[in-house]
């Protein structure tokens, strides 16, 4: 099990149930994950000119764009990575072939990795019952 310490809001009972988890669905691996609110859809980039481009094609009319009608997409919040040995040592990495998705509550998935990450940390932290 890899537990990053970036991650303080994850439980005790989150790394039970991802074990437990990992132990039902008889897999390899298991990351943990939550589902996002930045969808891919409307994320952007920019060229070297600065025009704006859509990070990847969107399969619609933008016209017709409705977040609420988007897939549910979800991101690895860095709380939990576990894998038996073994498949470790062969693949040097927790994302295999049959990694499963352990999914986790959005206030147990705050990923630190800047200073505003540790104030909404903190926060939370601090008005949680």
């Amino acid at each position: 099990a890899l537990l990053q310490p970036t991650s303080p809001l994850r439980t005790a009972q989150d790394i039970d149930d991802a074990f437990d988890f990992l132990q039902t669905n008889k897999t390899s691996s298991v990351v943990s994950m939550t589902e996002t609110s930045e969808h891919p859809y409307i994320m952007k980039t920019l060229t070297d000119s600065g025009m704006v481009k859509d990070f990847i094609p969107v399969p619609f009319s933008p016209k017709k764009m409705n977040r609420q009608n988007f897939p549910t997409v979800y991101v690895l919040n860095g709380a939990i990575y576990m894998i038996q040995t073994e498949v470790f040592k062969e693949h040097s990495s927790f994302l295999i072939r049959d990694t499963k998705a352990f999914l986790m509550a959005k206030e147990h998935s705050v990923d630190i990795d800047s200073a505003f990450d540790l104030k909404f940390a903190d926060f939370l932290m601090k008005n949680s019952k």
